[in-house]
């Protein structure tokens, strides 16, 4: 498994797996944590078809699960990455067999850039708060005091 300063490049989009999300051109594309986790194995065994009873035993193992439940999977991945199914970039389904990556995959180390636009944002979210929280204040406090 990757590891939290590992990513992969998975054709045009960098795979951030421990923030389950997918970038591209600078765009987040946030999937769903089993998502990523199937999307990473089917990455990472690009050299052969992922069979459903494969991905069924290894990500819901001892439950009874539908073939229906890992389809929706590759759907959700299919569409975060604006792959279609009749003309795949990225997943490719091999009738009667599972699936296969099939786009050009590079593992990389993150750069801070890369895990860092969730804390620069979050700390501009937060002196945005904090300056309209101190405007109102102080058109409060001046406003109000001289009623």
């Amino acid at each position: 498994m990757l590891t939290p300063d590992e990513g992969l490049l998975f054709g045009d989009f960098q795979v951030l797996p421990t923030h389950n999300e997918l970038l591209i051109e600078g765009v987040r594309n946030p999937i769903s944590p089993r998502a990523m986790e199937v999307l990473v194995h089917l990455i990472t065994n690009n050299d052969r078809v992922v069979s459903i009873d494969e991905l069924l035993e290894t990500f819901w193992p001892g439950l009874v699960v539908e073939e229906s439940t890992v389809h929706r999977v590759i759907c959700q991945i299919r569409s975060a990455l604006g792959d279609s199914a009749n003309e795949p970039k990225y997943i490719k389904t091999v009738n009667k067999r599972g699936y296969l990556a099939i786009a050009q995959t590079t593992p990389v180390k993150l750069s801070r850039r890369s895990t860092d636009g969730f804390h620069n944002q979050s700390m501009a979210i937060s002196a945005c708060i904090l300056v309209a929280v101190s405007a109102i204040f102080f058109y409060w406090t001046r406003y109000t005091s001289g009623e």
